[in-house]
Formats: structure tokens, sequence, C-alpha cells
């Protein structure tokens, strides 16, 4: 059972969803194309419930470094990294970043992150390092940083299925939809997610 501060609402800055929890509907009923010919012809529709959202914590590395190539000059390379708070996973983010939002979000829909900063800046030089010597293949180097650092939450819409265990969350920003099993520890975090109280 949840504890008492467990409704509790916590400012957090989390990414614009790109989509609403109407469209993000859309999208699972959309899955399944048998699930959308009995909506279709059959009087008793089956559909989801929107549950609310959980925030998934990231941070967002912003990266400089100065490097040469064979036969060109200095040039410096500017590029953004996510890392996930989760995993720990690190990844180059290729698209433009929407904008931050600070929401009032409901302490248990807020997965924790698993990382301290340091660890993150220690990690995130290290991948980043890697890449721009895989990608570009500098024959020398002046520096790697990480000049900024920005913690921030990704908004999930969750939909359970009526009468049934089964629930799905869609990603706001990528708007992909995955059964919530898929994804660690956001799984854990099921039946702690508010009913319909969401602040987006």
């Amino acid at each position: 059972m949840p504890d008492s501060g467990s409704s509790k609402k916590i400012s957090i800055p989390v990414l614009k969803p790109l989509i609403s929890s109407d469209e993000a509907k859309q999208l699972v009923l959309g899955r399944h194309l048998l699930l959308k010919m009995m909506n279709m012809f059959t009087p008793w529709r089956e559909s989801y419930d929107y549950r609310g959202a959980l925030y998934y914590p990231i941070y967002l590395l912003y990266t400089r470094a100065t490097i040469k190539k064979l036969f060109r000059p200095w040039e410096e390379i500017s590029q953004v990294y996510g890392f996930d708070g989760v995993t720990g996973f690190c990844g180059l983010i290729d698209y433009n970043l929407p904008d931050r939002l600070t929401i009032e979000a409901i302490h248990d829909s807020i997965i924790p992150t698993f990382f301290d900063t340091h660890t993150v800046v220690e990690r995130g030089l290290d991948f980043f390092r890697r890449q721009i010597e895989r990608l570009y293949r500098p024959i020398n180097a002046k520096t790697y940083r990480i000049e900024r650092v920005e913690t921030c939450y990704l908004l999930y819409y969750v939909f359970s299925r009526v009468g049934r265990e089964k629930t799905y969350l869609v990603d706001s920003i990528t708007k992909r939809v995955e059964p919530i099993k898929q994804l660690f520890p956001p799984y854990e975090f099921r039946y702690r997610v508010p009913l319909r109280e969401s602040s987006i």
C-alpha cells in the first residue's frame, strides 16, 4: 500500500509532450488491426482507460569536442546526448528537443533515477569520446567536455485494457506504444499510477 506521502505533488521539469492523452489513446487502439475491426463491427467496443502518467528520468548532456581529422583543419563539434536515469544507457539525440515545462507531478508517478550527476558526467563523457572517435576518426583531439547537464523527465501515458490485465505505455515524444511489461522499471510502478490524475 502507498504511504501517506504517495499523493504528494512535486515540481519537476518535463519534455513538452508532442501528443495529448487522447491522441495517445488512438495510437493504442490502432496498435492491433483486429481490435480496430472489432470496434467497427460490434456494438460492444473494447477499449482502454487512461490511467494517468509516469515520468521517466533522463539527463541531457550538452557536449563539445575540438578535433583534427587527416588533412583537415581543427574543428569543433557540438552534440546533445541523452542519458537514461534508470538503465544508464547513453545515446546521441539527433532530433530537435521540445521545450521544457515545469509541472506538479504526483510523487508516486515519478520514477527515481539510479545515478548521481558525477556518475552521469563520467559515463557520458566516456561514451561521447568513443562516439566521436568512431564517427569522425580524428587523428588528434584537444578537448572532450560536457558543458552542461540538464535533468528532466519524459512523460509516458498509461492505458489499461478494460477488464483485462493488459497495460500499455505511450511515449509522449516518439509516440511509441509498448506493453508495460517490456519496459523496466516502469512495470514495477504499474499499480502506483494514479487514476486519471495528471498535470498534462
